[in-house]
């Protein structure tokens, strides 16, 4: 901490107004060309009341501080979003993998009639409960729930597509659903739990921390990725191949 006598010698014994001024007008010269650099011109203009603004509003009006502020604080956003949030850039490019897998090999193993109506089924199933849960207003349990029962619903369709004589249109819209729906199951499941247990005031959910769930759902979207390679080789294509060898209806 500074004494009387070291704040004198530093700001006071050699103080020259004009070499004050003379800083002044190069801060201000160095605050217009970064203004100029980085601020848009079509960038948000703040309003502020002249009557009523103090010297620091004054200040950050006449060198449009604030829009200087905005505009650095977006290029450090877009520079290190992906530093803390690695993980989204990962989930995005594993389930749009994911995904595009499926469907291919949902169209290699299905017809492309089935292929398409698997497709404005799913369409159609979204918009139903979208209306469904808005209407009731479910919330986030009730969407989950839903997904869930489907999920099962898909699997009997699936499963029972395996002995019959005839191709049956629905059996295989509910097999390519039962696949391609599998991978995120173990996510629902682990979502639908956290949504049905209330974390008490010490944040724990039976005996799982609270504020460790994202854990939770890494190893649900682990364990559906291991489901999935697991039973492709032995159920999947074992159904695919009774379904497309039965008769066609």
């Amino acid at each position: 901490v500074l004494g009387s006598k070291e704040i004198y010698n530093i700001a006071i014994k050699n103080y020259s107004k004009n070499n004050n001024n003379n800083n002044n007008d190069s801060i201000a010269r160095i605050i217009k060309d970064l203004v100029a650099k980085y601020v848009l011109k079509n960038r948000y203009d703040y309003n502020i009341d002249v009557e009523k603004e103090s010297y620091n509003d004054f200040i950050r009006r006449t060198y449009k501080i604030n829009n200087f502020n905005d505009a650095v604080g977006d290029i450090l956003k877009k520079k290190y979003m992906w530093d803390k949030d690695w993980n989204i850039f990962f989930r995005i490019m594993y389930y749009l993998t994911i995904a595009i897998s499926l469907i291919v090999f949902i169209y290699r193993h299905s017809t492309v009639k089935v292929f398409f109506l698997t497709a404005l089924s799913t369409v159609v199933l979204a918009i139903c409960t979208a209306l469904v849960s808005s209407f009731l207003n479910v919330g986030a349990r009730g969407v989950l729930g839903i997904m869930i029962f489907y999920y099962f619903v898909f699997a009997v369709l699936g499963l029972s597509a395996k002995g019959d004589k005839k191709r049956n249109t629905i059996k295989g819209i509910g097999l390519n659903l039962f696949l391609f729906a599998l991978p995120i199951l173990p996510l629902l499941i682990t979502g639908f739990y956290f949504e049905i247990a209330n974390p008490n005031k010490y944040n724990y959910v039976g005996n799982i921390a609270y504020f460790d769930k994202e854990l939770y759902y890494l190893s649900a979207e682990i364990i559906g990725f291991v489901l999935l390679l697991i039973l492709i080789e032995p159920l999947f294509k074992k159904l695919y191949r009774a379904w497309y060898a039965a008769a066609e209806e």
